[in-house]
């Protein structure tokens, strides 16, 4: 899985938009405007993360943006990646002990 988070600072309209593209569901600019399109993506990218490497990679990239929103939307998103990487981490697990029983 792909994805990219990036930061466009448009200085005409005073305000910074946010891109995000996901590798075979599209990409589009939301507004910090609009923060809860903002934490809806990032919930999404965070759930469709497929292993833990990819996990941590988002992550950095949503901290690196942290100061662009509050301390309770960034609450949520920990959360969020929180479950997420618990569940991968529990799914290796298994995949592993899987492995050394057969």
């Amino acid at each position: 899985m792909k994805f990219s988070l990036s930061i466009f600072d448009y200085t005409f309209t005073n305000y910074n938009v946010l891109w995000v593209h996901i590798e075979g569901l599209g990409g589009y600019f939301i507004s910090y405007r609009k923060l809860e399109q903002w934490i809806a993506a990032c919930r999404t990218l965070i759930r469709f993360c497929p292993n833990l490497e990819t996990l941590n990679t988002l992550w950095l990239l949503i901290q690196q943006e942290s100061q662009r929103y509050t301390k309770e939307a960034f609450s949520r998103l920990e959360a969020i990646w929180q479950q997420r990487q618990t569940y991968l981490r529990d799914r290796y697990v298994k995949m592993r002990k899987s492995w050394h029983t057969r």
